[in-house]
């Protein structure tokens, strides 16, 4: 139900031999009953290395102002999970469900646009998936509205974009719904409040980017607020990487767009397609299978989806 996958499975994977989940416990001690690691005492980083398994995260703490959070990860045991009008200081590092995914799990991260997770050692070692939830700040944005942003309503969605990576080229994306009131029926309506298990379907890249999507736009980009949470990175060792994804080797231009979009790519490509960030198809015609004639389309965000002959594909963001 909130798991939308906009890629082809590249990666085959024999019977794992050892597996681990990175949960982030052994941080619960130094952060305390109530505590946050956001590298505002100078812990930028994050490493783990456990036998074979290794897992890098990063955290931008910038001095500026008298110093804060910037971005890449805060490792948080935060419990604020009241639904209550959405609070800057207090919710931003507290995940909805109130803990980590664990049973008995405490801490848990957090991130915001553009965080990203690295495995240093993508031959011999994959990043399976991880469970996903929203933040209370996001939540109740999105709930109860706030100064900057919109209660969310019918046709409202709140997405989650996890762009996959092999030595500097994407090779694919998936997206994961933290919010969806897209549905004719008001039963189908949701903000995510749970921990949701996200199986990552291009399991030897070597990064893994998040990004965010949102129905709830401004003058400067998204309104509703772009921080979600994260636990439990399970990494497979021992397995038997039968093929690595290749990258699509392709450029989209120009972006902003106006009366047409050009695709520079090496595959024959059978579909395309673009939509908003409702999901809603828009008006384009194909011209010599990789010029888009755009000028029925309004202005704002969208999602270009190009579908390849030989099963892949790949999404672009563009601007009109």
């Amino acid at each position: 139900m909130f798991l939308a996958l906009l890629g082809s499975v590249n990666v085959s994977i024999a019977q794992p031999l050892n597996k681990l989940n990175v949960g982030f416990e052994e941080l619960h001690d130094s952060l305390g009953t109530s505590g946050v690691r956001n590298g505002s005492r100078g812990n930028a980083t994050y490493n783990f290395s456990q036998g074979e398994f290794n897992l890098h995260l990063d955290t931008d703490w910038d001095t500026s102002f008298g110093g804060y959070w910037a971005g890449g990860w805060a490792l948080s045991n935060l419990k604020y999970t009241t639904e209550e009008t959405s609070d800057f200081s207090k919710h931003l590092y507290a995940s909805k469900p109130g803990k980590g995914s664990e049973k008995l799990g405490n801490v848990y991260a957090v991130g915001t646009d553009g965080s990203y997770i690295q495995n240093k050692d993508p031959i011999n070692q994959s990043m399976a998936g991880c469970y996903i939830s929203n933040s209370t700040y996001a939540y109740n944005s999105m709930k109860l509205g706030d100064n900057f942003a919109k209660k969310f309503d019918s046709n409202d969605s709140f997405a989650l974009i996890v762009d996959f990576y092999l030595s500097g080229k994407e090779v694919g994306s998936q997206k994961v719904w933290l919010a969806d009131y897209r549905s004719a029926s008001a039963d189908d309506h949701f903000i995510l409040d749970t921990w949701q298990w996200v199986t990552f379907q291009y399991a030897n890249a070597d990064s893994i980017v998040f990004h965010f999507e949102s129905s709830d736009m401004g003058d400067w980009g998204i309104n509703t607020p772009k921080y979600f949470c994260l636990d439990e990175v399970q990494l497979v060792s021992g397995a038997n990487m039968e093929e690595f994804p290749i990258p699509l080797d392709l450029e989209v231009y120009p972006n902003p767009f106006n009366e047409y979009i050009k695709i520079d790519i090496e595959e024959k490509v059978k579909s395309i397609h673009l939509m908003d960030l409702s999901g809603k198809v828009q008006p384009i015609s194909v011209e010599n299978e990789t010029i888009l004639n755009t000028s029925m389309v309004s202005r704002g965000a969208y999602i270009l989806t190009i579908f390849t002959e030989g099963g892949r594909v790949h999404h672009k963001k563009v601007w009109k």
